[in-house]
């Protein structure tokens, strides 16, 4: 049996939108989100705005849950109109979708490309370098929304 809707939780609807797929498209109380200026909130008839995001986690709030749905967004921007929030990514993944194994595999595969340029010193280039340090913010996102999902809002962070 459906339990009644409860018409006093006020929502929007949020998608998550890849250039892939349509990651997530569901109503929700609140949306926090990882901006390049910091991490925003965004309530319901929020103002309109458009903001690039950096990677980091979206936290989408359904009704009647205290636990966010937790995403890895690794870039992008976020479009607010005041009834709707797109969070077109430059990639998102579910973190419970997050093969954690993975990401700790290019973790290691970074942290051992820097290792190896520090050692090799003018013989890499910048861009052999950056690559290596997106991959690992990369890995790192990912490992911290799973660490993070594992551990419900109601115990605190």
């Amino acid at each position: 049996m459906a339990e009644p809707k409860d018409e006093s939780i006020e929502a929007f609807r949020c998608r998550i939108l890849t250039p892939a797929a349509a990651v997530f498209d569901q109503n929700v109380t609140r949306v926090e989100v990882t901006g390049v200026a910091g991490t925003m909130e965004i309530l319901p008839r929020h103002e309109a705005f458009m903001s690039p995001l950096a990677m980091g986690t979206a936290s989408a709030f359904l009704p009647g849950n205290p636990n966010p749905v937790l995403f890895a967004i690794l870039g992008g921007f976020l479009d607010m109109d005041g009834d709707e929030a797109t969070i077109l990514a430059d990639a998102a993944e579910r973190a419970d979708h997050i093969d954690v194994g993975r990401a700790r595999e290019a973790l290691d595969r970074a942290k051992d490309r820097l290792t190896e340029a520090a050692n090799l010193g003018t013989d890499v280039s910048k861009m052999d370098v950056d690559r290596a340090k997106l991959a690992m913010i990369r890995a790192l996102t990912r490992i911290r929304v799973t660490e993070d999902a594992v551990r419900p809002l109601t115990q605190g962070k």
